[in-house]
């Protein structure tokens, strides 16, 4: 069985930015067994004080959809 699932990270901080990693995870999973885990950063979370921005970086075909974004 392979896992997808999106996750936001902890927040880096750089002067008053804090910029959240958003990740994609593969999971290659067979009888219980973990054997491939591979991630991807496919998109950022700026907030700097009251402005939230988010940055595209990708370079997969990664749909807006599939990308759940906690607040």
């Amino acid at each position: 069985m392979i896992g997808n699932k999106v996750y936001t990270l902890e927040p880096l901080i750089v002067g008053n930015r804090k910029i959240y990693p958003i990740v994609k995870l593969d999971v290659l999973v067979i009888d219980g067994i973990s054997l491939n885990i591979k991630y991807e950063v496919i998109s950022l979370k700026i907030v700097e004080g009251t402005d939230v921005y988010y940055k595209d970086i990708s370079k997969s075909n990664i749909s807006k959809k599939d990308i759940k974004l906690k607040k």
